[in-house]
């Protein structure tokens, strides 16, 4: 059984836990017949942290106040698409997903889509996401040596903890 987590608004989760994750529907970037147009956008869980959470910073930007990881199981064989965000997906199992995933350059911006609703008996648990995020705006651009953090409802800009950066010198750390 492969492991995936679906990041949703934490006002979702007693409705996600009495019906499960709806597939939602969403207009294909990139115009190719096999991709699906409706489902539930995923990815799987592996060791790395950064790796398994990486569209919170997204979905922060677009209104999520507080996000929950939703962690589901799916049969090995089950179809899935996977690809970049703004790249045709190819069509594989979900245990081909999980190992694209690993093996993949560069994940960051890599997505799972699962055709079909989630049912509720499905989901394994509801995870808390440390609500801290960073990165790029796209998950490709060039990454500074200092991002945006907000936790707590504290924000700082990018730009002035890289002005702030490069004015003072580097320390060790102890």
């Amino acid at each position: 059984m492969a492991t995936f987590v679906h990041i949703a608004d934490e006002r979702l989760t007693r409705r996600i836990l009495r019906g499960g994750i709806r597939a939602t529907e969403f207009a294909a970037r990139v115009r190719d017949t096999a991709a699906p147009r409706h489902g539930v956008f995923c990815v799987p869980v592996v060791a790395n942290f950064q790796m398994t959470f990486q569209w919170l910073r997204e979905l922060k930007r677009n209104g999520y106040r507080l996000a929950r990881g939703i962690q589901f199981r799916i049969d090995d064989t089950e179809t899935v698409f996977v690809g970049h965000y703004n790249q045709a997906p190819q069509k594989m199992t979900a245990a081909q997903s999980i190992a694209f995933f690993l093996q993949a350059e560069d994940p960051r911006g890599l997505q799972v889509v699962v055709p079909r609703a989630i049912a509720a008996r499905e989901i394994t648990g509801i995870r808390s996401i440390p609500q801290v995020t960073g990165g790029a705006s796209t998950p490709l651009r060039k990454q500074t040596a200092l991002v945006a953090i907000c936790r707590r409802n504290q924000c700082f800009k990018a730009s002035s903890l890289d002005r702030s950066v490069e004015q003072r010198p580097l320390r060790a750390v102890t």
